[in-house]
């Protein structure tokens, strides 16, 4: 009841605090929460893997399992048997801890994937290494009018365009938060879009190539053909946007061609009807672990959009100064 009160609802939740944190959260001892962590973490592990609890006797109505003949006389030496306590009860085992990688093998992984979403902005381009990468949080700033929610909606057409002409042929997901989706102006990216890959199949190039594009140009058909494969999903309030980051994994398996996740913008629902801070941090940490874990794990290219803030400094002269920051601390990935 008191970590329910705290505002965890699953396990997974719990065991990624810190036990020290926790503690400070619930005003209780540190060793004992640790305590209550390696409980709950070995407890997680024995319902995931079906073994019996220390102490608890095997089900009676499972099926036994007959044993495999020994390869050889030697082999009765070689079997191992589960760990009991001191009643005779199996004790159950952490999983295996996998192997590290080195630095060399993500290096190569990496270029193996390095795939971009251009951007059609040469400056941006030059600043991404070649457009906003995939496997990785991209979060953009700035003012209200800067021009974030336009990139955002480019992107969401970019991430469209056929192999043949240099792009990923994927779809995207639009989250939108704020209720700016402009479908109006999606249209005419998509109709800027074709035309501009209508001079590219045109123009000079080898043969083949010029084939390819013509070909990948005349499936697309029409603007309407780009726009079908822009998914869209207006989030109400921090409960939705928390729901749909968590089932992400499904979102992703039900349109397998999703390359691109927007998020507009992330901090929205988070900037008000808060009353404990502690809880918001802790939901917005939620939101960014699973957003860096979903591009990380799906390959996913997100986008996230965040407003910036005046904050106000007295110098050491009883003035006061004013500099730009973000509204709320969210990603570890690159910010422009």
């Amino acid at each position: 009841a008191l970590l329910r009160a705290a505002g965890f609802r699953t396990v997974r939740e719990l065991l990624r605090v810190p036990p020290v944190r926790l503690a400070r959260e619930l005003g209780a001892d540190p060793r004992k929460m640790l305590q209550v962590l390696d409980e709950v973490r070995v407890a997680a592990h024995v319902a995931a893997s079906g073994a019996p609890r220390p102490g608890q006797a095997a089900d009676p109505l499972a099926t036994p399992t007959a044993p495999e003949p020994a390869a050889g006389p030697h082999a009765a030496a070689e079997t191992s048997f589960p760990p009991t306590d001191a009643g005779g009860a199996t004790r159950p085992t952490l999983p295996p801890r996998r192997a590290a990688a080195t630095a060399l093998t993500m290096l190569e992984a990496r270029e193996r994937t390095n795939l971009h979403i251009v951007t059609y902005s040469r400056q941006l381009d030059s600043l991404f290494d070649g457009g906003v990468p995939l496997g990785e949080v991209t979060e953009i700033c700035g003012v209200p009018g800067a021009g974030k929610t336009q990139l955002c909606l480019q992107l969401a057409v970019d991430v469209t365009i056929p192999a043949a002409f240099g792009g990923i042929d994927g779809d995207c997901l639009y989250i939108d938060t704020e209720g700016s989706f402009a479908v109006d102006r999606v249209l005419d990216m998509t109709e800027a879009v074709l035309c501009h890959l209508d001079r590219v199949a045109h123009s000079r190039g080898p043969p083949e190539l010029r084939a390819a594009q013509i070909e990948a140009l005349n499936a697309l058909a029409s603007p309407e053909s780009l726009l079908k494969r822009i998914h869209y999903c207006r989030v109400h309030n921090c409960a939705e946007l928390v729901a749909i980051i968590t089932t992400l994994d499904e979102v992703v398996s039900t349109y397998t061609r999703v390359k691109l996740v927007v998020v507009d913008s992330v901090a929205f629902h988070f900037r008000q009807d808060f009353a404990d801070m502690r809880e918001r941090a802790r939901l917005l940490s939620n939101v960014a672990q699973g957003l860096n874990t979903a591009a990380a794990k799906l390959g996913l290219a997100v986008v996230a959009t965040n407003q910036m803030t005046t904050k106000v400094q007295q110098n050491a002269q009883g003035l006061g100064t004013t500099r730009s920051a973000r509204a709320n601390g969210f990603s570890d990935g690159k910010a422009s």
